[in-house]
């Protein structure tokens, strides 16, 4: 036995921030459902395999019934087993007592899981005291344990086997895949009082799969004042490598590590280790090259390679800086700049130099360099609209400070010229492009375009900032009911002073929406030609009409499809009738109506009306048409006669004074009178009487007018 465990001080801050994450994850003391959890490496002649239980008190019965390792080899030679092959690899558990012992005292991993294992207390004494000591302290004895002994098991991969919670198989094959299984020993009784269970891990691997360790990535050295920031990317390979080795040299050729214990990643944000690892070497001289590298560590013991050797030499810091307490602009317009600097600093820099910007947070540029130590102004001109400059300080040892920027603006309150030459065009795709000609001024920062789709309306600014191009593309809708759209500019200087508007652009849409169908609305058949008539379209810009007709009788004249019989500029009137006389008797016809814009647009097709043309001579069939006016009974008695033999149907249409007539009623051939009782007082009716002939024609039309 080795006394010293029992009150053994955990000196180890490197792992501070790891513990401090377990204790504020384990908030509930009772075990639900642990896991052993289980890792593999995978070497060119064998498997390493880590194991832990995920929950402090688990993990502590764990220890004391130890891990069952089962392998199952599930393939061999590419070929999946029937049965696997099961091989117990041996129950594994930490050391005794005393058995540590040896190990401990030239080992403070060792040490570490010792303690944590066997000792009476667990006391943490950290580098750096302070806030986070009293969260370490207020946390459970058990915890602490459970996050200082799996870290250190992960800083030694022999310690973590000698713990029971790692192995090392070489009885491995290629082509083989192997299922390992690790299972907690720990009787179900003994997890009683805590409320759950430890279900067992596995992992999955083949030698086969084996990868050779990478290169740490992002290896930076940025070189200071006797010290040297030294940096790399954590994040992506936070699955391979747990801890760096950094190492330098003064020859390039022989190394020593910076530190005793590896590295790890002390940076933690939102409970997530940082992406970037950082280490600050102090190096024992100024300007004298250093050269470092850097190797990872992974939770098996096993190295990677080295980075790439990255040398760099600290520069002495120029801690002295210039400040500009004065300016004056001079009547040519050119600036006198006055400065201080401490005298103190004198002896440590070879000169100043200028450095001028446009803009406070722009890209300063040195345009006065040679300015002597003891000088303290300088005249500098011509000036822009906004002028921002510094000093600079060169030290005497390479090493420079500047001061902080000085605004100088010249007076100006005089407004660029009015923009000339805007022109522009629109194509198909509502694409406008604009140029104009360039302002002449020293000064100009640029030009603001505006823009309306209405003349009458305000032009509002369709640029977020000055544009310095004299070419700009806007878009705009083609398919729109504007059919013109108006453009604008103004002329800016460095001042934000801004011209008057230019001469406004107008300029006309291509023209891509065809006009609206005409609509053929009625037709007659009279004197053996087709009258028709259509409400014109009423899109603004149609210029013609043109009517078409197919021949349906004919089964030729048919195929050849429609054929253009009438073409007349827009109608002036609602309606326009067209009169076909260039039919045939009994030949049935099909005409449809198109309207055409002035860009050639065609409208969507009429309806199609079909008709058939016949001798529209009529015969006089009504013999005798008359009337009688019953005021008691409130209506108009129609009679009429006819050869009964020549009428297949009648057709009775009525007017109401002098609206247009209208079909009152069709009526079988023995018809010879109709009551209309839909008649007012004061209103002239005229009724006419046809008959419709067996062979489809009409007769002549038979009028008489009623006074009721």
């Amino acid at each position: 036995m080795f006394n010293h465990l029992h009150t053994y001080q955990v000196i180890i801050a490197s792992i501070l921030l790891l513990v401090i994450s377990s204790v504020q994850a384990q908030t509930n003391t009772a075990v639900k459902e642990a896991t052993v959890q289980v890792q593999a490496d995978i070497q060119a002649d064998h498997i390493a395999l880590r194991w832990a239980v995920d929950d402090p008190l688990a993990w502590k019965k764990s220890n004391q019934f130890g891990f069952r390792l089962t392998r199952f080899t599930i393939s061999q030679g590419g070929k999946v087993l029937d049965t696997p092959i099961a091989i117990d690899l041996g129950v594994f558990k930490p050391l005794t007592l005393p058995e540590w012992e040896p190990l401990a005292n030239d080992n403070d991993q060792a040490a570490i899981v010792a303690q944590a294992l066997y000792g009476e207390s667990f006391e943490v004494e950290m580098a750096n005291q302070g806030a986070l000591e009293a969260v370490i302290n207020q946390s459970a004895d058990i915890e602490q344990r459970f996050a200082f002994a799996l870290m250190a098991a992960d800083m030694d991969f022999t310690v973590a086997q000698l713990a029971g919670w790692g192995y090392t198989d070489y009885d491995v094959q290629p082509n083989e895949h192997y299922l390992y299984r690790v299972e907690a020993l720990t009787p179900v009784n003994e997890l009683i009082p805590y409320g759950g269970q430890i279900k067992r891990g596995s992992v999955y691997v083949s030698i086969d799969d084996y990868e050779p360790l990478p290169q740490p990535i992002d290896f930076v050295v940025v070189p200071g004042d006797q010290q040297m920031l030294l940096s790399w990317d954590y994040s992506q390979l936070v699955n391979t490598y747990n801890a760096y080795v950094l190492e330098r040299s003064d020859d390039g050729q022989n190394f020593q590590p910076l530190t005793d214990v590896p590295l790890v990643n002390l940076n933690n944000k939102d409970g997530k280790p940082a992406r970037v690892m950082f280490h600050v070497d102090t190096i024992p001289q100024n300007n004298k090259v250093y050269h470092y590298r850097l190797q990872g560590i992974n939770s098996f013991g096993y190295r990677g390679p080295y980075t790439e050797v990255l040398s760099a030499e600290g520069k002495s810091r120029l801690n002295y800086l210039a400040r500009i307490n004065k300016t004056r602009i001079d009547a040519e317009g050119n600036v006198d700049i006055y400065w201080e600097f401490p005298q103190e600093g004198q002896p440590h820099i070879t000169g100043f130099e200028l450095l001028h910007s446009t803009s406070a947070n722009g890209q300063f540029a040195s345009v006065q360099a040679g300015l002597q130590p003891a000088w303290r102004q300088t005249t500098y001109g011509p000036l822009e609209a906004s002028n921002y400059f510094k000093i600079r300080a060169l030290g005497a040892d390479g090493d420079n400070s500047e001061s902080y920027a000085v605004l100088v603006q010249p007076i100006d309150t005089v407004p660029p010229a009015v923009p000339s030459g805007l022109t522009g065009e629109i194509d198909t795709l509502g694409v406008v492009h604009l140029s104009w000609q360039a302002n002449t001024e020293a000064d100009l920062l640029g030009y603001r375009l505006f823009k309306a789709n209405i003349a009458s309306e305000e032009m509002v600014q369709i640029t977020s900032e000055p544009i310095k191009a004299t070419s700009y593309i806007d878009s705009t809708v083609v398919k729109s009911l504007n059919e013109r759209v108006y453009y604008s500019l103004v002329a800016v200087d460095k001042r934000y002073n801004m011209s008057d508007y230019s001469a406004v652009l107008e300029l006309e849409k291509p023209d891509v929406v065809p006009p609206q169908s005409p609509v053929i609305s009625n037709y007659k058949l009279q004197n053996g030609a087709v009258s028709i008539e259509f409400i014109k379209s009423y899109s603004g810009d149609v210029v013609n009409h043109r009517v078409f007709r197919q021949n349906l009788s004919n089964s030729e004249e048919k195929a050849k499809g429609f054929k253009q019989v009438f073409d007349t500029s827009a109608p002036t009137d609602k309606f326009y009738h067209y009169t076909d006389s260039e039919v045939e008797d009994g030949v049935q016809y099909r005409y449809v109506v198109f309207a055409y814009d002035k860009a050639g647009l065609r409208s969507p097709v009429s309806q199609p009306l079909t008709v058939k043309a016949i001798n529209m001579a009529p015969k006089q069939v009504i013999t005798f048409l008359g009337y009688e006016i019953k005021r008691n009974d409130r209506c108009v008695l129609v009679y009429w006669q006819h050869n009964r033999e020549q009428v297949s149907k009648l057709q009775l249409y009525k007017a109401t004074n002098e609206a247009s007539p209208a079909l009152l009623s069709e009526l079988p051939a023995g018809t010879k009178e109709m009551k209309d009782t839909k008649v007012k007082p004061g209103n002239a009716y005229t009724y006419y009487v046809r008959a419709i002939l067996p062979n489809g024609h009409f007769s002549q039309m038979e009028q008489v007018v009623v006074e009721y």
